[in-house]
C-alpha cells in the first residue's frame, strides 16, 4: 500500500466536507419510526422544531458537530434518555446478553489507561497510525481497561466497550431506539443556536469547566484541569437548557452512538451499521 495516499485518522479532526452528508440524517429524523413501547423513566420529552445543525464559521466547524454546514434541520417531538449510559448495563444483568467485546474476547483501550508496567503484558497490538489505541485481551464493559480492571467502584460512570450492535440490542430490550444524529444534536444544544458549546461560545466561562475533555498535548499529556483524566461520572457536570443530563459530559467523555452511520471518513451517511465503532 502506498502510505502517501493514506488519509489521516479523522478522530477529533473537523472535516470541511461533512455538509454534503447531513441530508440523510435530517431525513431520517423526520421519517424514522418512534419507539411505541418502553418506560419513559429517566427520559425527557423535547418538542420538535427546526434548528441550524453544526455551526458555520469562517474557519469551518466547531466542537458541537464536526462540519461547517450550518444548515437547517428539523425533528419531530422525541423522548430522549438523560442517563442511559448507566442503565444500559441492565440488559446484560437481566438477559445474560454478551456484548461483542465479550464474544471477541478483546477490545481497544486508550494507552494512558494502561499502567506502563502492564503494557508489555496486556497490549497485543496497536492501531496503525493511531497507536494510542491498544488491543487488550479481556477488555469489555465489566473490565474497561482489561482483565485487571473493574467497574465496581464506578457506579455512576458511563458504560463503555459496547458496540453499535450492542446499543441496538439494548434499545430492543428497552422498547426504544437510537436517536438520529440530528435528534442527538438538537437535544445536546439545549435550545441554543449556532453556539460552539451547549452552554455558549466560551469553553470555560468564568474559569468553570463544564465538560470532560483532553487538556494538554494529545495523546500523551492530559493535565486533567477539569478534574478527570479518564471518563467521569455521568452527572459530574450540570445539564443543558433542556435538562439533558449531562450533555456537556457526553461531548467529551465517550463516543456517542446514533442511528446514522459514522464511517471512517467521519461523515454521516445513510442509516445502517457503522463499521468498527465502539462507544
Amino acid at each position: 500500500m502506498n502510505s502517501s495516499r493514506v488519509k489521516p485518522h479523522p478522530c477529533c479532526v473537523p472535516s470541511i466536507e461533512r455538509a454534503i452528508h447531513l441530508e440523510s440524517s435530517r431525513k431520517a429524523s423526520t421519517e424514522r419510526m418512534r419507539a411505541a413501547s418502553g418506560s419513559i423513566e429517566e427520559m425527557i420529552k423535547l418538542e420538535g422544531g427546526k434548528f441550524l445543525m453544526a455551526r458555520k464559521t469562517k474557519r469551518g466547524s466547531r466542537p458541537m458537530a464536526k462540519g461547517p454546514s450550518g444548515k437547517w434541520s428539523s425533528t419531530r417531538s422525541i423522548w430522549i434518555g438523560i442517563r442511559s449510559p448507566i442503565s444500559s448495563r441492565r440488559v446484560v444483568a437481566k438477559t445474560g446478553y454478551k456484548t461483542e467485546a465479550e464474544r471477541f474476547e478483546w477490545s481497544f483501550v486508550f494507552h494512558k489507561h494502561i499502567a506502563p508496567e502492564d503494557y508489555p503484558r496486556l497490549v497485543e497490538d496497536t492501531v496503525h497510525s493511531v497507536t494510542w489505541w491498544c488491543k487488550v485481551r479481556g477488555a469489555d464493559w465489566r473490565r474497561p481497561e482489561g482483565p485487571d480492571s473493574a467497574i465496581d467502584s464506578r457506579p455512576r460512570h458511563p458504560v463503555t466497550q459496547v458496540s453499535w450492535n450492542d446499543a441496538l440490542e439494548y434499545c430492543r430490550w428497552a422498547g426504544k431506539r437510537l436517536p438520529t444524529e440530528a435528534e442527538w444534536e438538537y437535544a445536546a444544544r439545549g435550545g441554543l443556536e449556532q453556539k460552539t458549546y451547549p452552554w455558549g461560545d466560551e469553553l470555560t466561562p468564568q474559569g468553570r469547566h463544564l465538560c470532560n475533555i483532553w487538556q494538554g498535548e494529545f495523546p500523551n499529556v492530559d493535565t486533567a484541569d477539569d478534574g478527570y483524566s479518564a471518563p467521569a461520572p455521568v452527572d459530574a457536570f450540570p445539564p443543558n437548557g433542556y435538562g439533558f443530563t449531562p450533555s456537556p459530559q457526553r461531548l467529551g467523555v465517550v463516543r456517542r452512538l446514533v442511528s446514522s452511520v459514522l464511517p471512517r471518513d467521519g461523515h454521516a451517511k445513510k442509516s445502517g451499521r457503522p463499521k468498527g465503532r465502539r462507544g
